[in-house]
């Protein structure tokens, strides 16, 4: 990660700080409710309370879409400046993304398994697998942007 990247550089001094600001606002939010869910999921599966789950897989399918979103403006405004290196976490966000849609995923599958009175410990497995990865990812990208504005 390249944490040394300032914001106020050339290349990102295209981006508006209230854009990075308001992104950090959001993510933080985001790392506050999955924190939430990764304490909760075991119960979410066990109380058959598939709206719950399904509000799980929605907040996920948000994140991956505000992740995207990221990427399109970093991209937008940054390929011209772009060589061999990741000026702005592209690994990292592309590895949040992959994560926040595969427990989106794994989310419906369970709400799917609950309502049919199928076992979910595979699928409850699964969650706790990728939610620990997908809040390391969040933290790094939060102190990154931290440590810009």
């Amino acid at each position: 990660m390249y944490l040394s990247n300032n914001m106020n550089s050339f290349p990102f001094s295209h981006i508006p700080a209230v854009w990075f600001i308001s992104r950090r606002e959001n993510l933080e939010t985001y790392y506050q409710e999955i924190s939430r869910l990764r304490d909760k999921v075991t119960s979410l599966s066990g109380g058959q309370n598939v709206v719950a789950i399904l509000e799980a897989a929605e907040t996920m399918k948000q994140l991956y879409e505000q992740i995207c979103r990221m990427e399109e403006i970093f991209e937008e405004n940054l390929s011209p400046y772009i060589d061999e290196f990741d000026p702005y976490n592209k690994n990292n966000l592309r590895r949040i993304a992959e994560l926040a849609k595969s427990l989106s995923a794994s989310f419906e599958t369970i709400a799917r398994q609950v309502s049919w009175g199928l076992r979910v410990d595979n699928s409850v497995m699964q969650i706790k697998r990728n939610i620990q990865p997908l809040l390391r990812g969040l933290e790094d990208i939060l102190e990154w942007l931290e440590r810009g504005i």
